[in-house]
């Protein structure tokens, strides 16, 4: 849920992200550009998608993210 809100924030209006959806049940499991350990996610990886907007504050529900 915190992604999803995060990506609908960062104006993917190209649709880069297409794997990116609150139906599926993990972003651990097939979701692009997430890292994750023990089931957590712990990374990011957008900076060369090209995004605009702003972080949305959703962004603080993943508490394990370091990068």
């Amino acid at each position: 849920e915190a992604l999803v809100e995060l990506l609908r924030a960062l104006n993917d209006s190209s649709n880069r992200i297409k794997d990116w959806n609150d139906f599926l049940v993990s972003p651990c499991v097939s979701w692009s550009h997430v890292t994750c350990r023990n089931g957590n996610v712990i990374s990011l990886s957008l900076a060369s998608i090209g995004f605009s907007g702003t972080l949305s504050s959703s962004i603080t529900k993943l508490k394990y993210l370091v990068s």
